[in-house]
């Protein structure tokens, strides 16, 4: 996929609200408390996301944006939009302050503009990017950004739920929605109306049939152009609820010239608080996040010999920086790791300590506790890990590792290279 912008100028838009509450459930099960009693979980998963985004796509512009408090021009329109929508949990409003104060420390604009929300704000900007040369990429899990993408604008879907990082361009688009035309989600979002954002649509009209319908008449006046070809209930909710589905189109409507003074230039990328930041994460407890980001963000990356590469090494026995562990494996393409068993045996040994290693020279040593409960505690929170299948494994002798594994119910799944295996496929004869 190559843009027709220029890429010196790579700007990302991140949807605030949408990769926090993602990072508040993502702990959901095994939620991570500070020893003040603050649950982290949203702010260590979302600033992880945010490091990740630095460190892997190394943007040359980016800002978060964040929905205002407050109704919308949409509540206007339609005073029940999002009518239907739970209280955003109080460790979710505890958590945008840290949030917001780690932005700032870093040096990212969080921006908002009342009465729009966070995706109108990030279409205007978009829009006035790419008219300045930029490429833009939005991240975000939200079906309704797919309307902005041009062939300089990109959704960027956040890796979730076994899936793997996302970037929908046009072909994407057109792929996923089965349509001609991008402005053709507009008319496929108002069909199908969004139960989340208590926008109603069409009754007995969802994904598939709203497809059909765009792709035989091409939007929504095409439809009611040609009503008389339909039958059925389909034609009776149609032309009873003719003005819901008007209303709904515009709900979805993603508002591209919302008033607000942001140059894009001004969202460069600058250098780092390190003081601030340093303080913040260490009263949010974030040790290991700290040495990431303190201790190798800023540094311009150069040619290292054996002698001279730098590394991290983390205990990560203590429970309480297993989630530190957990965020920082989940983000990964691969990682290699080592079990030390207590026998020869793995059909009867139990794990005594694991080591993983990463690509940014990271290394975590992790001892098991004594009892069996214990074990299968640790190994609970590492599961969903070995069995994400879009995360590489890497290792000395996997046959062991998937060994052991079964008997604590752990599927190890992924692409494997077994470093053994490799030894032997590659060494000399006789050797």
């Amino acid at each position: 996929m190559v843009s027709k912008s220029n890429l010196d100028k790579k700007l990302f838009l991140l949807d605030a609200y949408a990769l926090i509450y993602r990072a508040y459930y993502a702990f959901i099960k095994t939620p991570r408390y500070n020893s003040k009693g603050l649950n982290t979980s949203a702010i260590l998963g979302f600033t992880n996301t945010l490091m990740e985004i630095l460190e892997k796509e190394k943007p040359t512009h980016i800002a978060v944006v964040f929905d205002p408090s407050g109704k919308t021009f949409r509540h206007d329109m339609f005073p029940t939009y999002k009518g239907q929508r739970p209280p955003t949990p109080e460790d979710i409003k505890l958590s945008i302050p840290h949030i917001k104060n780690i932005l700032k420390s870093l040096n990212i604009a969080d921006l908002s503009v009342d009465g729009y929300e966070a995706d109108d704000l990030i279409g205007t900007l978009a829009k006035t990017a790419e008219k300045e040369g930029y490429t833009v990429y939005m991240m975000t899990p939200d079906k309704d950004y797919a309307q902005l993408v041009s062939d300089n604008i990109f959704m960027y879907k956040p890796k979730k739920a076994g899936k793997d990082v996302e970037i929908m361009g046009i072909p994407e688009v057109l792929a996923s929605f089965g349509i001609e035309r991008v402005d053709q989600v507009i008319d496929i979002l108002g069909l199908m109306g969004d139960t989340a954002d208590n926008v109603p649509g069409c009754p007995g009209v969802g994904p598939k049939s709203a497809n059909v319908l765009i792709s035989k008449y091409g939007n929504i006046e095409g439809i009611y152009e040609h009503i008389s070809e339909l039958k059925g209930k389909q034609k009776e909710n149609l032309e009873n609820f003719k003005e819901q589905v008007l209303l709904s189109r515009e709900l979805v409507i993603i508002n591209t010239k919302v008033p607000n003074d942001t140059e894009i230039a001004d969202l460069k990328l600058r250098d780092i608080n390190r003081e601030s930041l340093s303080k913040l994460l260490t009263d949010l407890e974030f040790h290991m996040l700290a040495e990431r980001i303190l201790g190798s963000y800023t540094k311009k990356e150069e040619l290292k010999t054996l002698e001279t590469l730098e590394h991290q090494f983390f205990d990560v026995s203590d429970a309480s920086l297993h989630a530190d562990l957990r965020a920082d494996l989940c983000i990964q393409d691969e990682f290699s790791f080592c079990t030390e068993l207590s026998s020869d045996d793995p059909h009867n040994a139990k794990p005594l300590s694991i080591t993983f290693a990463l690509k940014n020279n990271k290394s975590f040593y992790l001892k098991f506790p004594h009892t069996d409960e214990g074990i299968k505690t640790v190994l609970k929170g590492l599961k969903p890990i070995f069995e994400d299948s879009f995360i590489g494994k890497i290792s000395s002798d996997l046959k062991r590792e998937i060994l052991w594994m079964k008997w604590y119910d752990i599927s190890l799944v992924g692409d494997f290279f077994d470093v053994k295996i490799a030894h032997y496929i590659l060494k000399p004869d006789g050797d």
